[in-house]
């Protein structure tokens, strides 16, 4: 069921859970254009923690439930597009995951400085992996 209905699906939750993790990276990278990076880095840390529980409680569960569509439908749109998205996905979660590591344990910010452009695929990363999920997302239930 999508939102046009009266009942709100998990897949609905999910995409609510993203587009605030997704507005918490863009919150907590307009800080750190201003140059707040204590805020910057607590921001960050929640948008990459309700991320991971996202994967590991509904995003990673639902993969593997369509895995069997997927390999026998390998060159299908909607395979091709969640490959990308899971294997990008990771790779944008396992970038904030170390990013957030880092930070959290460092006593300056100049690691933050020496880490700009590295932070700077993360997001473009992060932002193209929600633009597949709502692909993905409008395909399965609009």
């Amino acid at each position: 069921m999508a939102f046009s209905s009266t009942a709100v699906s998990i897949a609905d939750l999910n995409l609510i859970l993203q587009m605030t993790a997704l507005a918490l990276v863009i919150i907590g990278w307009r800080r750190a254009v201003k140059k707040r990076v204590r805020q910057h880095g607590q921001i960050m840390t929640v948008a990459v923690v309700l991320n991971l529980v996202s994967i590991l409680l509904i995003m990673g569960p639902s993969f593997f439930l369509g895995l069997g569509f997927i390999m026998s439908n390998p060159f299908n749109s909607i395979s091709v597009v969640s490959i990308s998205h899971h294997g990008l996905g990771l790779f944008a979660e396992l970038l904030g995951l170390y990013m957030v590591y880092r930070w959290r344990f460092q006593k300056s910010f100049t690691f933050c400085y020496r880490r700009q452009n590295l932070m700077k695929i993360t997001i473009i990363t992060w932002v193209t992996t929600n633009i597949l999920g709502i692909v993905i997302y409008a395909y399965l239930f609009l």
